[in-house]
């Protein structure tokens, strides 16, 4: 499980792009954080297929393929009921989240961005 330090749900300078980020612990990396962030561009999805479209997800140091992003496409994203623990589904891979260690604002801001990229309904959202 990854532990969550806190939460950015801050609006890209163009305001174009829906940003998620969650900044997890791991000493691995410098500063001792990564990001898992979830992207949507509303904006500019018109110019791809219809299953290219959507949240994409990335973990910072992993590896992703950029010739098909429908393999880290979000489809599901389950909030318990206490809020403390998250799970992050792509088609690829899924992420387990704690979020023990996250301010109030930041879930309840985390959950308004998160129904604002589903505009469309193609990620299930369960506990938001």
């Amino acid at each position: 499980m990854e532990v969550v330090s806190f939460i950015d749900t801050s609006a890209s300078p163009s305001k174009d792009d829906l940003i998620l980020s969650f900044v997890l612990r791991d000493s691995r990396f410098a500063g001792g954080v990564r990001s898992l962030v979830l992207l949507r561009s509303p904006k500019h999805e018109t110019v791809f297929d219809d299953d290219e479209r959507g949240v994409t997800v990335n973990m910072e140091g992993e590896r992703n393929s950029l010739h098909d992003v429908r393999y880290s496409l979000l489809r599901e994203f389950r909030l318990d009921p206490t809020g403390a623990r998250a799970e992050v589904k792509t088609s690829r891979k899924s992420y387990e989240l704690d979020l023990h260690a996250v301010d109030e604002n930041e879930l309840k801001e985390m959950k308004k961005l998160l129904q604002k990229m589903n505009f469309d309904g193609r990620v299930k959202l369960a506990g938001i």
